[in-house]
């Protein structure tokens, strides 16, 4: 399954609201970033999103470099064409300074992508299958001493898979939560829906951070440096997210008639165990910055 098939058409619309990222959150992932960004002695910082999507990261953090007046330019790349329209459509009254491609991160980066001071990525890498390449295309994009920061969320999703790395970090986990996934386990299992099968796992990334290491990245040990994302959620949303293909790790792998059948047997058993599907409950995460310095070979 593509990223572009993932979120497209009605998906795109409710994008921001499904996956919603506090403003503390944002914030502490936007001080990363400038951080790393007003580290060079460059007149103007230049900073691209690789995975852009529909701008959640990259509009406040435009803001912010305005409010601070610091000279910047942004690049947001996505391989989803309804994204960058969508992206678009927000930056319509303020574009000079951001430009948008449509890009895949596996293949040859847009030429205008050069002598970039930092890259970084939120939830995106553990969908791309051939990652190497992306990892080669982006220090490629970098100028010497330019910063590759891989933004990686651990959730309590995580819990249900196996070959955590060395980011992994017990989170607690809601015991209706845990019935829950376990029985959505079940019903995969019996629609024989198996689970992403790229090399890289969302839960399992050392041989990515590994192979930047040795192919022109030092590896910057801040492992202490965890953002805390408390993501408010029901039943009913994580339903929604599945039938709307939201939800990557979570609902990929799976063909329409399978996910219908899978969403309908969920419904069914909250409905039989009486959870409240509309309740909010909160869902715990974190994201951990893994910064590469790139250095001349």
């Amino acid at each position: 399954m593509s990223y572009k098939c993932i979120f497209s058409g009605s998906a795109v619309d409710e994008y921001d609201k499904l996956r919603h990222i506090s403003t503390d959150t944002i914030n502490d992932i936007i001080e990363i970033i400038i951080s790393a960004a007003t580290n060079k002695k460059h007149d103007i910082v230049k900073i691209v999103d690789a995975g852009v999507g529909t701008g959640r990261i990259m509009l406040p953090l435009q803001h912010r470099l305005e409010k601070n007046e610091i000279k910047y330019k942004l690049i947001g790349i996505d391989i989803s064409e309804e994204m960058i329209c969508e992206f678009k459509r927000k930056t319509r009254h303020n574009r000079d300074k951001v430009n948008t491609y449509i890009s895949d991160l596996n293949g040859e980066m847009p030429k205008e992508i050069k002598n970039m001071g930092v890259v970084y990525t939120l939830a995106t890498v553990h969908i791309i299958k051939n990652w190497r390449s992306m990892v080669d295309n982006i220090r490629k994009s970098l100028v010497n001493n330019g910063v590759f920061i891989i933004f990686k969320e651990i959730n309590q999703f995580m819990h249900q898979t196996e070959g955590f790395d060395s980011d992994y970090e017990l989170i607690e986990v809601d015991d209706k939560l845990k019935r829950f996934m376990k029985h959505y386990h079940t019903l995969r299992k019996k629609y024989n829906c198996s689970y992403i099968k790229h090399e890289i796992r969302y839960s399992n990334m050392d041989k990515l951070y590994e192979y930047c290491e040795n192919n022109g990245f030092k590896r910057l040990n801040i492992k202490n440096k965890k953002i805390l994302w408390m993501k408010p959620h029901s039943y009913y949303d994580i339903l929604n997210c599945f039938e709307k293909k939201q939800m990557t790790t979570f609902g990929s792998e799976i063909d329409d008639k399978s996910r219908k059948m899978i969403s309908d047997e969920l419904k069914l058993w909250l409905k039989k165990h009486n959870y409240d599907i509309y309740k909010t409950f909160t869902l715990k995460a974190q994201i951990v910055p893994n910064i590469f310095v790139k250095y001349k070979i």
